[in-house]
């Protein structure tokens, strides 16, 4: 933290800034008296220096004037006190300090020891003081270091007086080239033109864990090549992702409950303060998470920005917020904050994947897997490095706002247009791999216009510290090797994919209630010989099973749009399927589109232990069911 800055008034002229060691030597030289006004830069109005805690010794806090102590020894001069600049103070309430600081020291610093007042003050040197004052400090009044950009300095003239770093380079728009080639080439392109018919199984682990290796380390390297952060702890990184992926997912899943509860609750009673403002926003939550299944596109895209793309985008944002309110950005360039932005979203993407879509979750498709892993993840941490930029904008008003809601509404603000842009994204995908390409080239343009918009007239914080692992990453080399990994981690998983007719039968299992597996004995998936014909019946078979009497009916549907023709339901009477004296069948007919027929003994039809069902039509011939 930043040492205190004083001031001291001196017939009319405001001279400093000082460190509170310097004001101590001042003291002990006689330059300083009780009536002396004093000021420090987290104040709004001068003071008398006996009302410094600490500063004046007991035998003198008491007395009027600038007269020396009695009996005092003499002491070397202080430094003078040179004129910086005169700066008006702005009309604000009185701030004081708010650490518990120290009484006064037993023995004054030599002149000789003292920091030069031209030096930066971002280090110790010495006891800070504090003011005696009855009212409740406020946190609203601290000001942000003025290395943050133009536009806040601008809101505080007293911020000039203070140090700053070198300016900010510019991110070259070309270096963003590797996050591209693996996002748009590698995920969108490559996994959009895989064959459907690779799949993988449900107990698949390898795979996801080859694609994250592949994607995940190289998505964010190569934001470090085109952010080129000077300072970035890896330690910190990995919190900022692991907090994400870990707490950022739950916090969102009980959001989405608590919503859930909300929309299928009318508490009328609740509708009074916080805790009715708060109803009321989950139950929108709620209300948008349910439009998100609507059939009309238009109210899909309202559930998607409103319900899925404001809540993960506020979720990615925690971390950074607490950043904020805990004042440690203040030590950080925006790149950095940028780059730790990206890593909380590349935490959420991670998260997501292995919670909702990977093959344990139902997401079976090799390419929709390499499309999650290598597009997916690096579209999430984009999209919150957007907010991050945002965020770094606003962060005076929240770190100075009262109130939960307050900073609720800010950080909801920061989130807002990567929420418009999260939600189309999600709208659109439906439509196909192309679309969602167009949207992710457009999703670069934006993160290129961010970045370049908030990095113009920033600098460098004046004590920041090079960190070897990013500055490595600056080169192409680094880039050229990890997609290259990238590229062999994507053929190892395919390699370990399975064709659809070796997966299906597992998936579909999986697929049943736990309580009715053991009444399947398998499935055949062999594709038909009939010309034109295909291996996929748009029927439905929905089997109730009575475990009391073993009986089991079935309820068949047409879910095509278009009538079956001809449908013939044969059953065969143990395993021996080429018995035609074991078969019974029963002509459906033609079974119109969307209806439904219903096999059961009022029909003359029972399924029995070890029966053996086929659907057949004029040309298709789907799973046949072995019922034990």
């Amino acid at each position: 933290m930043a040492v205190q800055q004083w001031f001291v008034e001196e017939n009319g002229v405001r001279l400093g800034p000082m460190s509170p060691r310097e004001l101590r030597a001042l003291v002990a030289a006689g330059r300083i008296g009780p009536e002396t006004r004093l000021c420090h830069d987290l104040m709004t109005e001068y003071v008398a220096a006996r009302r410094v805690k600490g500063l004046l010794p007991p035998a003198t806090a008491s007395v009027r004037g600038r007269e020396p102590v009695a009996g005092a020894e003499p002491t070397t001069p202080g430094p003078a006190l040179t004129p910086r600049r005169s700066v008006m103070l702005p009309t604000l309430p009185v701030l004081t300090s708010i650490e518990a600081l120290p009484d006064h020291p037993a023995a004054l610093p030599a002149a000789s020891d003292l920091t030069p007042m031209n030096s930066y003050l971002g280090t110790k040197t010495g006891a800070e003081l504090e003011i005696e004052h009855t009212t409740k400090p406020s946190r609203r009044h601290y000001q942000r270091p003025a290395y943050r950009s133009s536009a806040v300095r601008e809101r505080a003239d007293e911020r000039l007086l203070r140090p700053q770093g070198p300016a900010l380079a510019m991110p070259a728009p070309t270096d963003i080239w590797p996050l591209a080639v693996l996002c748009l080439l590698f995920g969108w392109i490559g996994g959009g033109m895989l064959s459907a018919d690779r799949m993988y199984l449900p107990s698949a682990v390898a795979p996801s864990l080859a694609l994250a290796l592949g994607g995940v380390p190289l998505t964010y390297a190569a934001i470090i090549h085109y952010l080129k952060p000077k300072s970035l702890p890896l330690g910190r990184v990995l919190l900022v992702a692991g907090f994400t992926a870990v707490f950022g997912i739950l916090t969102l899943l009980l959001l989405q409950f608590l919503a859930a509860i909300a929309v299928a609750s009318n508490f009328r009673f609740l509708f009074h303060g916080s805790i009715g403002i708060l109803f009321l926003v989950l139950k929108l939550i709620g209300l948008a998470y349910d439009l998100t299944t609507s059939h009309d596109i238009w109210l899909r895209w309202v559930g998607f920005v409103f319900g899925v793309g404001l809540c993960e985008e506020t979720v990615k944002l925690l971390p950074l917020v607490a950043l904020i309110i805990w004042r440690v950005d203040r030590a950080l360039s925006v790149h950095t904050f940028l780059a730790l932005g990206f890593a909380s979203g590349v935490g959420f993407g991670i998260g997501e994947a292995i919670y909702c879509y990977s093959p344990w979750c139902g997401n079976y498709g090799a390419g929709s897997n390499v499309i999650r892993w290598y597009s997916v993840v690096p579209s999430h941490a984009i999209y919150t490095t957007v907010c991050a930029a945002f965020l770094w904008r606003l962060a005076d008003k929240l770190e100075y706002s009262d109130g939960f809601w307050q900073r609720a509404g800010v950080v909801a603000t920061a989130a807002a247009i990567m929420a418009f842009v999260h939600g189309t994204y999600d709208t659109v995908c439906s439509l196909g791999v192309v679309v969602a390409l167009v949207m992710d080239t457009a999703l670069f343009g934006v993160l290129l216009w961010v970045v370049r918009w908030v990095t113009t007239d920033a600098t460098e914080p004046p004590d920041s510290k090079t960190t070897p692992w990013s500055q490595a990453l600056s080169t192409s080399g680094p880039m050229f090797a990890g997609l290259g990994a990238a590229l062999l981690m994507m053929v190892l998983a395919l390699t370990l994919s399975s064709s659809r007719e070796q997966a299906m039968p597992a998936i579909l299992m999986t697929e049943l209630p736990v309580q009715y597996r053991r009444y399947i004995k398998g499935f055949d998936m062999t594709m038909p010989s009939a010309p034109g014909a295909t291996a996929q019946l748009p029927v439905k078979v929905h089997f109730q099973i009575d475990t009391t009497s073993e009986t089991v009916t079935a309820t068949i549907t047409n879910l095509g749009d278009g009538p079956l023709h001809g449908m013939i339901i044969s059953g065969f009477l143990g395993p021996a399927a080429d018995d035609d004296d074991r078969r019974k069948s029963i002509t459906i007919g033609d079974l119109a589109p969307h209806a439904a027929t219903v096999l059961d003994q009022k029909r003359g039809w029972e399924f029995n232990p070890g029966d053996k069902l086929v659907i057949t039509t004029d040309d298709y011939q789907d799973v046949v069911l072995d019922v034990p």
